[in-house]
């Protein structure tokens, strides 16, 4: 089901899961381009990005690439529950 949001209720959503984030924890924009957290800053994350070149990476040992994604640039947010 689609949910329509106002601008508004927009950040706030977004600002309840970016609160979630943390070391570790795996999460998407729009289910499109998925990302762990390396380190979490006030308004920014330090992340490494699921994409064949960091999977490549992680499988033969290698350091991954990482990236720093903004809060502002986040929309979409989808934290994903590692609980099992």
């Amino acid at each position: 089901m689609l949910l329509v949001l106002t601008p508004e209720e927009e950040i706030a959503q977004r600002r309840k899961s970016y609160e979630q984030l943390g070391a570790g924890k795996l999460f998407d924009l729009g289910g499109k381009r998925y990302f762990v957290t390396v380190e979490k800053f006030e308004n920014s994350v330090k992340v490494i990005e699921l994409n064949p070149e960091n999977i490549e990476r992680m499988l033969r040992g290698e350091l991954c690439l990482h990236s720093t994604l903004n809060f502002d640039d986040m929309g979409c947010l989808n934290v994903r529950s590692t609980e099992k």
